[in-house]
């Protein structure tokens, strides 16, 4: 018997890619992990004192402070973000705000030691790494969670049936570019929460359509992930209960063996409950936030169910990254709306009543909860309520409407498979290149280079902004076209292109 070389040669090719893949998708993630400074993240002087002080007091690195509520911190953890809200100051400003010794213990009040807004898990993890050399420390930090990311979604790709792989790349590949690509690189816990996000719901969709290894292998993971999440965030563990409940409604049988294996993410359901109770963040949804808005009453409602749009899309490149303030050129935000909008309408095409009511419950969601959030503190949406809170949730209901309940492949002409890769490897390329350049050199700099005398760099040993700036936007765009190699099966091309021509 003549063996199937050719079979053996597109195997051989694909264990190739798969194993190329990861090494590329860590590689963009990582330019994203040295594309800005220490204390360039959301809150970050709120982030980085918790995660000094997350495995208690320790000599030198958190120490007792005055009062119960007061710890002694690195300087560097609190004073790094000396730019933050002025986009035309680089992060040189650091040389006078740390000093001359980061290490320094300085007096704080900023952090989850003092109110256990978050659940302790995120912290407590990424303390491990803190040490007294902080700018070290906090790359290492970044560069675990991106190698965490990235090892999360290798292992769920190669888990999952091959139907259900489209949604985990798909899902997250047109959501996250370009806020969530900077919090999965970063020591912000939304990070963990974007991973999430993305994986929870598919891991327990596996479960129930698999047995055998992978379904063991899918119920580990998805575990992992309900911890992940709702150990990083309150408002997650929402989230994740959310996802939980609406795999149920898309899986649900009227068997006793179904019911039987429904007890585990039942179980997962009651763990999220448990981590919402570790933190005080989830009172935000009770007891809002101070009141900012110049509307009251019902027309502060109707003024923010207009604009809450502008909650959902934030995080695609509407809302600046930072401290909201490295605004995004328009044609970020132009590529990924086309992207998502595409990759959404194309999934919508598959539907039944199980989807439909999910999706409904998803939307409603989107609405009620920003929503009620803005109308108990008397906000406007722009204040307080930001894009990166919903996120999370803004992927679950695009991966839902991916979703496809028929049975088929996803389906894409070769033409709309590529343009849809161009247009989004484009959108983050000039994402990556605006945040680089918001640190080097201040974004007043009308200088095309990312670099000149006197700007702001990690140091000589760290390849210049330039080469990273290529290097992520080339590993990025490689995994995406390989990606979508793998997820859209070259038999659906043929396919389209077949019916294309005979129409």
């Amino acid at each position: 018997m003549v063996p199937d070389t050719s079979r053996s040669q597109r195997r051989a090719t694909k264990l190739v890619l798969l194993l190329l893949v990861p090494v590329l998708l860590f590689t963009a993630l990582a330019v994203w992990a040295f594309a800005s400074p220490v204390g360039a993240g959301p809150d970050d002087d709120f982030h980085l004192g918790s995660i000094w002080c997350g495995n208690g007091d320790r000599t030198g690195l958190c120490e007792p402070g005055a009062t119960n509520a007061e710890k002694l911190v690195p300087r560097a953890t609190l004073k790094s973000s000396c730019y933050a809200f002025h986009p035309e100051i680089p992060a040189t400003c650091q040389a006078g705000s740390v000093g001359s010794d980061p290490s320094e213990l300085i007096p704080s009040t900023r952090g989850n030691f003092n109110s256990s807004l978050y659940p302790p898990v995120f912290y407590s993890f990424m303390g491990v790494f803190a040490t007294e050399r902080i700018t070290g420390a906090v790359l290492t930090m970044r560069l675990v969670n991106a190698a965490i990311f990235t090892l999360f979604c290798s292992l769920l790709f190669a888990a999952l049936p091959r139907q259900l792989r489209p949604l985990l790349v798909i899902g997250l590949g047109v959501t996250i570019v370009p806020l969530g690509m900077f919090l999965i690189a970063s020591v912000n816990p939304s990070g963990w929460a974007v991973l999430s996000a993305g994986t929870l719901w598919i891991a327990l969709l596996g479960y129930f359509k698999t047995r055998g290894w992978r379904r063991a292998s899918l119920a580990g993971l998805a575990l992992a992930s309900t911890v992940i999440g709702a150990g990083a965030r309150g408002d997650m563990s929402v989230y994740s209960i959310l996802a939980i409940g609406a795999v149920v409604v898309l899986t649900m049988r009227r068997e006793k063996a179904y019911w039987i294996a429904a007890l585990f993410p039942a179980g997962l359901a009651v763990l999220a409950g448990l981590l919402f109770l570790t933190a005080s963040q989830g009172g935000l949804v009770g007891s809002g936030f101070a009141a900012t808005a110049s509307y009251r009453g019902f027309a502060l409602l109707v003024n923010n169910l207009m604009n809450l749009p502008a909650l959902w899309v934030g995080s695609l490149g509407t809302w600046g990254l930072g401290w909201l303030d490295t605004t995004m050129p328009t044609a970020v935000w132009v590529g990924t709306l086309f992207v998502l909008f595409a990759a959404v309408f194309t999934g919508l095409a598959s539907q039944n009543w199980r989807k439909i009511l999910v999706l409904a419950g998803g939307f409603i969601a989107l609405v009620f909860i920003p929503a009620y959030m803005l109308q108990v503190g008397q906000s406007e949406v722009g204040a307080q309520v930001q894009a990166r809170y919903l996120l999370p949730l803004l992927i679950l209901v695009v991966g839902l409407a991916l979703l496809r309940v028929d049975g088929r492949d996803q389906r894409a002409t070769p033409f709309q498979l590529w343009l849809c890769v161009g247009a989004l490897s484009l959108a983050h390329s000039m994402a990556l290149y605006t945040n680089m350049k918001r640190y080097t050199e201040g974004l007043s700099d009308k200088d095309v280079g990312l670099s000149e005398a006197g700007s702001w760099w990690w140091g000589p040993a760290i390849p210049q902004p330039m080469i990273m700036w290529l290097a992520g936007t080339l590993a990025f765009t490689l995994a995406l076209g390989l990606l979508a190699q793998l997820v859209i099966p070259h038999r659906a091309w043929r396919t389209n292109a077949a019916t294309a021509v005979s129409d």
